[in-house]
């Protein structure tokens, strides 16, 4: 009796991620524009989304499939994140600048 509740909860949870992995795949191939442009936004959304406080229990996998749910449903601007990538750039840039001089 064990072992088939054992079994009812493995289904289960490949239901979920067989359903999850499913609708993520729906919300990849119904993006219609600038479907490489979203991969930058996705990778920079899960490294912004990691370093947040609330998602700090959160395991990569999970975070990267928390990032691509968001930036392809829209939940997370892209504009947004745009402006959020151009700052981070403009750091880096100053950060790097800042290096050399000291050298």
């Amino acid at each position: 009796m064990a072992e088939s509740k054992k079994s009812k909860k493995n289904s289960d949870d490949s239901n979920g991620a067989e359903t999850r992995e499913r609708s993520l795949q729906e919300l990849i191939l119904n993006k219609r524009t600038g479907k490489y442009e979203v991969i930058d936004q996705m990778s920079f959304w899960a490294k912004h989304l990691r370093s947040m406080e609330e998602h700090r229990h959160l395991t990569q996998t999970e975070i990267l499939d928390l990032a691509i749910s968001q930036v392809l449903s829209g939940k997370a601007d892209p504009e947004e994140i745009t402006k959020l990538m151009a700052g981070d750039a403009k750091a880096k840039k100053k950060e790097a600048a800042e290096k050399s001089a000291k050298k």
